[in-house]
């Protein structure tokens, strides 16, 4: 293959590792910070109770998209998804 395919699919590969971490360590970062939260598909979607009102956001830790359901607020990174949380 030419260089540009190479360079291609090592930045691929790279995506496909960053984001298989980011599943597995965002779980670790919200029961850190005591956040309730519903694993579903494999933990590719979460599924965060916000407070004891069940407002709930919707967590896709691969991508770091996250929606709030109430103020359909979204954003992306599990820091910034950390910080509105307990800023509510």
């Amino acid at each position: 293959m030419g260089d540009m395919g190479d360079l291609y699919n090592s930045v691929r590969l790279d995506s496909k590792n960053r984001r298989a971490a980011h599943r597995k360590n965002a779980p670790h970062l919200l029961i850190k910070y005591k956040i309730n939260f519903t694993s579903k598909n494999n933990g590719a979607h979460l599924i965060i109770q916000k407070d004891e009102f069940l407002n709930i956001i919707d967590f896709w830790p691969g991508t770091g998209k996250w929606i709030d359901r109430e103020t359909h607020k979204a954003s992306r990174g599990i820091k910034n998804l950390i910080n509105f949380i307990k800023e509510s």
